[in-house]
């Protein structure tokens, strides 16, 4: 019982769960490493320190990889080992995708087979500005642990707060963050 409420004091006193004060934090600190790998760091639930201890742990195990992928890991709570399993079980599959397809398909909680399901999910709607069909966003979904309402709202919201920030569009959707 004392660990949980010490854990809970530990979260109000400094985790910032929010996707924007995650983004202003990270601007803040201006990190040392590739922005492609900070840029993931607003949609994790993950302290920062342990956001940059899981961006080295991936450095340390693999460091040929993109900083993309250095980013949705450090962003993510998968394992080490499984996120290099399915990374392998995706570059060894047939289909061509995008070369963050791996990646993606890594962090996310789905098999291989429903992970390309989830990809061929139309995500149209009229109500919704440009981009919402290119390949990171629907790459985003596809990992994202919600169904095609939730991240549709989550993404006309983020557009609405940003609209010149495309970039984090389907970033934010993908996250369990709340916006503010």
């Amino acid at each position: 019982m004392r660990s949980v409420i010490l854990l809970a004091l530990f979260c109000l006193l400094g985790c910032s769960s929010s996707f924007t004060e995650k983004l202003d934090e990270i601007q803040t600190k201006e990190p040392s490493y590739h922005w492609k790998a900070a840029i993931h760091y607003p949609a994790s639930t993950n302290s920062l320190g342990k956001f940059e201890n899981r961006l080295h742990e991936l450095e340390k195990e693999y460091p040929g990889l993109l900083p993309y992928a250095f980013g949705l890991y450090a962003a993510s709570n998968q394992s080490l080992e499984t996120f290099l399993e399915k990374i392998k079980e995706a570059e060894n599959s047939r289909e061509k995708r995008d070369r963050y397809f791996p990646y993606h398909y890594a962090t996310s909680p789905y098999s291989l087979d429903e992970f390309r399901k989830r990809l061929r999910t139309d995500l149209s709607d009229k109500n919704i500005k440009v981009r919402l069909n290119s390949g990171d966003d629907k790459a985003y979904f596809a990992a994202s642990q919600h169904d095609v309402p939730t991240f549709l709202t989550r993404y006309k919201e983020i557009q609405e707060a940003f609209p010149k920030s495309e970039i984090m569009w389907g970033l934010y959707a993908y996250s369990n963050n709340s916006l503010r």
